[in-house]
């Protein structure tokens, strides 16, 4: 079942690895003492948003950082690839409706600058308080989403 240190090769064995264990875990409850299911390591969108209905109820993950790393920033439209040209002169936030630090306070080219200058540890610091406020709220709305029995 595991590969080289992950849950599978892709999404989709993480969807069946995840239903098959989770139902093992279901079929062992004392409903009257039920215990949370937390996924470690598994932190991308898709496996998120395919295992939660399965019970899973928390998740850790360096993803955010790492796509930090990696010149990538989530957004609602999904990722923002800083290392293209097209963001050298885009003075606006990562996102106009995020609250994050890092959105209030520098543009999008400033941090595309960042990345060329090669200023690594500003560049990456700023890139993963967005990433990870991100997160934080798409959370936040799939917590919501439970809530309203809408997963």
């Amino acid at each position: 079942i595991l590969k080289k240190g992950s849950l599978g090769k892709d999404s989709t064995d993480v969807t069946k690895i995840t239903d098959y264990t989770t139902s093992l875990i279901h079929s062992s409850y004392d409903q009257y003492n039920p215990k949370p299911i937390h996924l470690l390591g598994i932190g991308d969108m898709t496996s998120i948003e395919n295992c939660i209905p399965f019970g899973v109820d928390s998740f850790d993950s360096s993803y955010p950082s790492k796509l930090a790393r990696h010149a990538q920033l989530l957004t609602k439209n999904g990722y923002l690839r800083l290392n293209k040209s097209k963001y050298s002169n885009l003075t606006g936030p990562i996102e106009e409706d995020c609250e994050c630090f890092t959105c209030k306070n520098y543009s999008v080219a400033y941090l595309h600058h960042l990345l060329k200058a090669r200023e690594y540890y500003t560049y990456s610091s700023l890139s993963t308080f967005h990433n990870i406020y991100w997160m934080n709220n798409y959370m936040k709305n799939i917590r919501l989403k439970i809530l309203n029995d809408e997963i």
